[in-house]
């Protein structure tokens, strides 16, 4: 019989009871991509002190770090207007100068209201508080949504809610009397594609020529110019601000048109045999707890699944009003949503979170997402 051989210094030590392995931490898939996106209302570049500061807004998308950034309420004046009765005059393209001064290389932007503030007699009777708007028909104005990204913008749509009812003029919008127009901007990008180093700095540039019409303003610079290599990763990001008023039927019924449009954009890219992801961000003016609202109309068919719910904290979650304390008072009623369906690219989240520190800039604060994309 051999010798039963004793513990050596060579043999690993004796696992001891009641002490479980640390975890192992999983790598993604070899063909995952990971994303960095960001919703943000900027409020039209206004602060809480009442300044109109777009440096401040991109002070927040660089110290984010994101990838792409979602904005609502963004303005586009080609000549000098007050579009809001809060906002201020400039003659500025906010999504291209945020653009710009961000770092991220491409931008596309859709103002379904293209409208101003002017002149208006009011009748006796009306409500001298009323925000009335001066329908803009030479297409020089425009607000909306706009988003911004790091990758070449591949394709861009833009859809328009139809309004339940007949708007009251041809002439004029009266913003606290009938359903503002409002909509979304959805893009298309490859998350996995990668540019040539020579043209790594161009696609970061931003060209200064102003787009054609502020309802429809596509990315400045175009995708066949950034050289992509090999597209691996395809991803739609869907942005959209809808309306103020909680679970009214209005907000539900822009929340169909919105599922529906996003469903024919499912099966358009089925038919084509490609299989992006789906991400759809913005200010849905709904917290997570309203009855009949735009949030309960996503998530209630169970395709949707919101990051927060994923991979959010129960205390410091507020995005409305950033003056409230940060994030620790307030509502979220900005949200970052995946599609869930076995037609669409898997979208996980990792971490998610409110940028709490930012109270200045907006009335809103940021919300954060590291996404992992599996195709």
């Amino acid at each position: 019989l051999l010798p039963r051989r004793l513990p050596g210094a060579s043999d690993p030590p004796p696992a001891r009871r009641g002490r479980s392995r640390l975890p192992v931490a999983v790598a993604p898939p070899p063909s995952a991509r990971m994303v960095k996106v960001l919703t943000y209302n900027i409020h039209c570049g206004i602060g809480n002190d009442g300044a109109y500061d777009l440096a401040r807004i991109a002070g927040v998308l660089r110290r984010s770090g994101c990838d792409i950034a979602c904005l609502q309420e963004v303005e586009v004046n080609l000549e000098t207007r007050k579009l809001r009765k809060w906002s201020h005059e400039h003659n500025d393209n906010q999504a291209e100068l945020l653009a710009k001064a961000s770092g991220l290389g491409y931008f596309s932007f859709a103002g379904p209201l293209r409208a101003y503030t002017g002149e208006y007699r009011r009748e006796c009777f009306e409500n001298p508080f009323d925000e009335v708007l001066i329908r803009d028909t030479e297409g020089k104005t425009g607000y909306g949504n706009a988003i911004l990204t790091r990758y070449p913008i591949r394709e861009s749509r833009a859809l328009v809610f139809e309004q339940m009812e007949t708007p009251r003029s041809e002439e004029y919008i009266f913003m606290d009397r009938e359903e503002q127009p409002r909509g979304a901007r959805a893009i298309l990008v490859d998350i996995g594609a990668e540019l040539d180093e020579d043209k790594k700095s161009a696609a970061n540039k931003v060209e200064s020529s102003p787009p054609p019409q502020c309802c429809t303003a596509s990315q400045a610079s175009k995708p066949k110019e950034a050289a992509i290599k090999t597209p691996s990763t395809l991803l739609w990001i869907v942005n959209a601000h809808l309306s103020h008023k909680l679970s009214s039927t209005e907000q539900r019924n822009q929340s169909r048109q919105l599922e529906d449009w996003i469903d024919a954009l499912v099966s358009e890219y089925m038919q084509q045999g490609e299989k992006p992801g789906y991400i759809l961000c913005g200010d849905l003016n709904a917290p997570s707890f309203a009855p009949l609202s735009s949030y309960s109309t996503f998530m209630g068919d169970g395709r949707w699944t919101d990051t927060w719910k994923e991979k959010g904290t129960t205390c410091n979650q507020a995005t409305f009003p950033s003056s409230c304390c940060g994030s620790a008072c307030g509502i979220k009623v900005d949200h970052i949503l995946m599609l869930d369906r076995k037609e669409a690219a898997k979208v996980q989240c990792k971490a998610v979170r409110v940028l709490g520190a930012e109270v200045d800039a907006s009335d809103h604060l940021a919300v954060l997402a590291d996404l992992e994309v599996s195709p």
